[in-house]
């Protein structure tokens, strides 16, 4: 006998609960719902502009978006491509069931595909985490008036749809706030919210009736067009003028964006952030990890449309084409600092700014990546650290570059003799071109080793070798790094007694007699200078 199989039982799910709950735990931000509603807004807009069969509408189009106080009420209104009711039926009442995805599957039109911005047809469910209940008016094109339709659906996921004319094509979503925090919140921060996702956006975002306009045109954005990037970070994000600013771009990854160091000294980007946009939407502000490693001072805003966004669209999937795009972003970030080699005011702006933050990434591993620069293979170790000014103890300049360093180095070593013919006091031997000297500060003798080197021509840089905490400092590694890879040798001037003439017969009694009646019969007794070196340390002071 063939046993009876059991029946099938449906698991008892709590509609209600599992929305709230999925709404809830996949969007942190509680005000995501604007982003949500102005991507399918935008859709809408892309779908009616590549509809061949019918007209545009005349006024342009576009989106509004404002929070009615009186009904307490968020309002998204577009003139888009509508809803019919098997649609509405199909994608509203469906949680991830996509429209726009669905349409991207079908689509043979490129350029659309890559405009629309939907995925994952649970959008909707963000308008639950300030809202009791949602209204979708709308009017699909080809319809006529009395083919609209209008979704209403609570919390509870519980839903109708009935018939509502309306006069023109598009969609309005009507969500219901409760409680007074949301209504607050959305009094307060719909404005800077609206305008900080929608600014790329390809279709006009406005307020009601037309005020204000949150998004700017293409043409106005530096990587689309030609526009002025400095009218750009100074108009249309409101920051005061940067000490730097450079354009990144890439065509096939469909790639752009423009990086600046702010003028704030006290502005440090930890976590490599940026604000990040995908198709015209921004994706996060100060999205982590996106520029490189250590380069702590540079902000940016970046748009690529290849990247792919998370489910809640909070953050972009980090898979084999973000990764593309971030060592993309990296070479094109560190070939734009590479420019500072041959712009010294605007590097030297940096360093007085942002001085410890641009040593510490030429000194990281970042520092040292190979870059291709101008056709040749470089890193930005290389093309910055010879133009970074050290101090020396010359009263006249009193910094000098690495460049600059050896440069002098050279010319004394080529050219041993001055303009009258005169040979040059101590001109250096050919061995010292492979030298950089050094002093510290903290050197009891630097003084009048400074002096002695000053009349010899040889240049000499001070540089504290320890932080007042006792670890090396980031100047002291920064030269020994750069001698290091330009096979030199760092020498401490205070090594370098054979340096200093030593003064003998009665021209070094006559002194040493002088110094006695001076200092006093105890500094006879002085080890702090080598044999010699005491009586030319009295000789260079009093001549």
């Amino acid at each position: 006998m063939t046993p009876t199989p059991e029946p099938l039982h449906r698991l008892d799910v709590k509609l209600d609960a599992l929305i709230t709950l999925v709404a809830k735990s996949l969007y942190s931000d509680e005000l995501t719902c604007i982003r949500e509603l102005l991507a399918n807004a935008m859709d809408a807009l892309s779908k009616r502009e590549h509809h061949a069969t019918q007209p545009h509408p005349a006024d342009g189009l576009r989106c509004e978006i404002w929070f009615d106080d009186h009904d307490r009420t968020l309002v998204v209104r577009d003139n888009g491509v509508g809803l019919t009711e098997v649609e509405m039926r199909d994608f509203l009442t469906s949680i991830g069931r996509s429209g726009t995805r669905q349409m991207r599957e079908q689509l043979a039109d490129p350029v659309l595909t890559r405009k629309l911005i939907g995925n994952f047809g649970i959008g909707i469910l963000s308008a639950f985490i300030v809202g009791s209940k949602i209204q979708v008016h709308s009017r699909a094109v080809g319809s006529n008036i009395d083919d609209g339709r209008l979704f209403l659906c609570t919390a509870n996921g519980e839903y109708e749809i009935k018939p509502s004319p309306r006069e023109h094509i598009g969609t309005t979503v009507r969500v219901s706030v409760q409680k007074n925090e949301h209504v607050k919140l959305l009094r307060e921060e719909l404005g800077a919210r609206t305008r900080a996702y929608a600014m790329l956006l390809p279709y006009p975002v406005e307020g009601q009736r037309g005020l204000p306009v949150y998004n700017i045109r293409s043409d106005q954005v530096p990587w689309r067009s030609h526009a002025d990037a400095r009218t750009f970070l100074m108009q249309h994000l409101r920051l005061p003028e940067p000490l730097l600013f450079f354009q990144i771009h890439r065509e096939d990854l469909q790639l752009g964006g423009l990086i600046w160091v702010p003028a704030d000294s006290s502005f440090v980007n930890t976590n490599g952030g940026a604000d990040l946009y995908v198709k015209g939407m921004l994706v996060r502000q100060g999205a982590v990890g996106i520029l490189p490693d250590k380069a702590v001072f540079l902000a940016a805003a970046i748009e690529c449309h290849s990247l792919e966004p998370t489910a809640s669209r909070e953050d972009v999937k980090r898979d084999f084409a973000f990764d593309r795009f971030r060592a993309e972003v990296e070479q094109q970030v560190l070939a734009g600092l590479c420019g500072l080699a041959t712009r010294p005011g605007e590097l030297q702006q940096i360093l007085l700014t942002h001085g410890r933050e641009l040593k510490g990434l030429l000194m990281s591993e970042t520092g040292l990546r190979p870059l291709t620069v101008a056709g040749r293979q470089t890193c930005l170790f290389d093309e910055l650290a010879r133009h970074i000014p050290f101090r020396r103890p010359q009263d006249t300049s009193p910094v000098i570059t690495l460049a600059d360093y050896e440069e002098n180095v050279r010319r004394l070593v080529a050219a041993p003799k001055g303009g009258d013919g005169a040979a040059r006091p101590a001109a250096l031997a050919p061995e010292e071109v492979d030298r950089i000297y050094y002093t510290s500060t903290n050197s009891s003798t630097s003084i009048q080793i400074q002096s002695v080197l000053v009349q010899r021509g040889i240049q000499v840089l001070v540089l504290d070798e320890k932080r007042p905490d006792g670890q090396p400092s980031i100047d002291f590694l920064l030269v020994k790094r750069y001698a290091e890879r330009a096979r030199k040798e760092l020498k401490a001037a205070e090594e370098r007694a054979d340096l200093f003439p030593r003064l003998e017969g009665d021209m070094y009694r006559r002194i040493e007699e002088l110094f006695d009646r001076i200092a006093g019969p105890s500094a006879k007794e002085s080890t702090i200078f080598p044999p010699g070196v005491r009586a030319f340390r009295f000789q260079a002071s009093i001549f």
